[in-house]
C-alpha cells in the first residue's frame, strides 16, 4: 500500500482496507510519510517530496520486499509509483481541485492512469469520471459501512441539534454551513451547530463564530470520535462543494440520523436515495437552510429508521474484500511490457 498524507474519509478508507486484506491472508506492508502509516501492519517510511526521490525509495523498498503489486492511493502516491517494475493499481481518492491546480492534477493523474496495470475510484462517480478521461475501465470499489445495533442508538437531544464531520479545508463548505445557520436561527434559535473535525481552516471558523457571537450555539469540536459524535445529533449536514465519497455522510444514515447533503460527488451514492435524505444544490446556504426546515417539519426520528434499513443492505466487509482481490487479479494479469518482466534484476 502506497500512501499520502491522508485524514478524514480517505485516512479511514485505506485504513479499512489494509485490514479486511491482511484479515484475509494477504500480507499488506505499507509505505508512506511517518503520520500516514497504521500501526496494524509493517511500515516503510516515505517522502512524498520531491516525487523523484519518493520514487527512488519506492523502488529500493521494492527490490528489498518484492512485493506482487503496490496500491497507490490518491495522486501523490501514485506519481510516486511511476516507473516502476512492479504493477500498480491507482485509487482515486477525490475529484481535482478548482482552478490552475486542477489543471495539473488531471495532466499529473492522466499519466499515472496511462501507466497504472488496474484503475480504481472510491465511488462510482468517480469511476466514471476516470473513465471518462482515461478511457478505460474504472473499478467503483465498495466500503465497508459500520451500522450501530439498534441498542447502541441512544435517544436523540430535544431541539435542533445540525452537525458535519469533516476535514475542515475549503471543498467542505464550511463558509455555506454558517450563512445557513444564520438563517436558520431566526425560526430556530435555540438551534445548535456542532462542527466535529480539525484542518487548516479551524482558527479561521472559530474567529467567525467569535466575531458573531455564537459561541453558545456553534461548537467546534476537533478531532472526534464518529460513535460519541453522531448521538448527540438529531440532523446531519454535509454541505461539500465537492466530495469523492462522503463516507461521514453514509455513516450518519447508518446512525439513524436524517442526512441533508449537497448534490455532488459521491454523496448522492453515498446517502443513497429515500425519505432519510434530502439534497441540495451545492454552495446554496438558502437552499441548506431550507432543507434543514423541511426536515424539521416532519418527525426526524421516523424518517431516519429507514435509512438504517437502507445502510444495512450496502455493508459487508466480504464484499469489500472480494471487490480488492479481483482488482489485484486484474492488475497482475494485465499485459506487461519487456520491462516488467524484468522487475527484480539481480
Amino acid at each position: 500500500m502506497v500512501l499520502r498524507p491522508m485524514a478524514g474519509g480517505m485516512r479511514t478508507v485505506t485504513d479499512q482496507y489494509i485490514e479486511l486484506l491482511s484479515a484475509g491472508g494477504v500480507e499488506v506492508i505499507a509505505a508512506g510519510p511517518l503520520r500516514t502509516l497504521p500501526h496494524s501492519v509493517p511500515g516503510q517510511p516515505l517522502e512524498m517530496f520531491p516525487y523523484g526521490r519518493s520514487t527512488r525509495q519506492l523502488q529500493e523498498i521494492s527490490r528489498s520486499l518484492r512485493p506482487d503489486l503496490l496500491h497507490a492511493h490518491g495522486l501523490q502516491a501514485g506519481v510516486a509509483s511511476r516507473g516502476l517494475s512492479v504493477p500498480v493499481v491507482y485509487t482515486c481518492h477525490g475529484s481535482a481541485p478548482s482552478g490552475p491546480a486542477g489543471g495539473l492534477f488531471r495532466i499529473l493523474e492522466a499519466g499515472v492512469m496511462r501507466q497504472a496495470a488496474a484503475l480504481s475510484a472510491t465511488s462510482l462517480a468517480l469511476a466514471k469520471d476516470a473513465a471518462k478521461r482515461s478511457g478505460r475501465p474504472v473499478a467503483a470499489l465498495p466500503v465497508a459501512l459500520f451500522v450501530p445495533a439498534d441498542e447502541q442508538i441512544a435517544s436523540r437531544p430535544r431541539g435542533p441539534v445540525i452537525g458535519t464531520l469533516a476535514r475542515l479545508t475549503p471543498e467542505k463548505g464550511l463558509n455555506v454551513l454558517l450563512e445557513a445557520f444564520f438563517v436558520f436561527l431566526r425560526a430556530h434559535p435555540g438551534a445548535r451547530l456542532l462542527v466535529g473535525g480539525d484542518g487548516p481552516l479551524a482558527p479561521a471558523l472559530a474567529q467567525e463564530v467569535s466575531a458573531a457571537g455564537l459561541g453558545e450555539r456553534v461548537r467546534l469540536l476537533g478531532w472526534v470520535e464518529p460513535a460519541a459524535f453522531y448521538p448527540q445529533l438529531d440532523l446531519y449536514t454535509q454541505p461539500s462543494l465537492r466530495e469523492g465519497l462522503g463516507l461521514a455522510a453514509r455513516q450518519a444514515v447508518a446512525w439513524g440520523l436524517p442526512v441533508v447533503a449537497s448534490e455532488v460527488g459521491g454523496l448522492m451514492e453515498a446517502c443513497g436515495d429515500g425519505p432519510w435524505v434530502r439534497y441540495v444544490p451545492p454552495g446554496d446556504a438558502s437552499a441548506l437552510a431550507q432543507a434543514w426546515q423541511e426536515t424539521y417539519a416532519q418527525d426526524p426520528a421516523k424518517i431516519a429508521r429507514s435509512g438504517r434499513l437502507w445502510a444495512r443492505s450496502v455493508s459487508g466487509p466480504d464484499a469489500v474484500r472480494q471487490a480488492l482481490l479481483q482488482l489485484y487479479e486484474q492488475a497482475l494479469n494485465a499485459p506487461v511490457n519487456e520491462r516488467a518482466r524484468q522487475r527484480f534484476p539481480a
